[in-house]
This record gives structure tokens, C-alpha cells and sequence, in this order.
């Protein structure tokens, strides 16, 4: 099989391991904040913090770009 058509699994990449290990053991923690934040935030503004040499809202768009692409290639 060609390598750029192997799957990637945990087995065989690092990346996927570490974060695979991180969102099992914090995942659901952090899928229940952000829904509760959305339903706490409902018809109001966020204001987020100021953080120097940092853009969060930029950051979280391109997270969810990311995740977007990512949730396509499951298998």
C-alpha cells in the first residue's frame, strides 16, 4: 500500500496518540464547558481577554476549520 494512503492510527503516529490520550482523559470536560458556554451565551456578546502576540478568536476559527477537515477524514 502506498504510504500516503496508510491510515493513520495510533499505532503509527504520535500525534494521534497524544491527542487521543488527551481527549479521552479531558474530552468531555471540554465538550461540556463549551456547551454550557454557548447556552449561558445565548443572545450576548463575548468579549474575550487581550493576550500579547495572540489572536483567540482567529485561533478557535481555525480550530474549527480543523476539526471540520478531521471529522471528514474519520473513518
Amino acid at each position: 500500500m502506498d504510504p500516503d494512503n496508510t491510515p493513520i492510527t495510533i499505532q503509527n503516529d504520535l500525534q494521534l496518540l497524544l491527542f487521543m490520550r488527551l481527549w479521552t482523559s479531558r474530552g468531555e470536560l471540554a465538550l461540556s464547558t463549551v456547551k454550557d458556554f454557548v447556552n449561558k451565551s445565548v443572545s450576548r456578546q463575548i468579549e474575550l481577554p487581550e493576550i500579547p502576540n495572540r489572536n483567540l478568536k482567529s485561533e478557535l476559527s481555525e480550530m474549527r476549520d480543523n476539526l471540520s477537515i478531521l471529522l471528514r477524514r474519520l473513518g
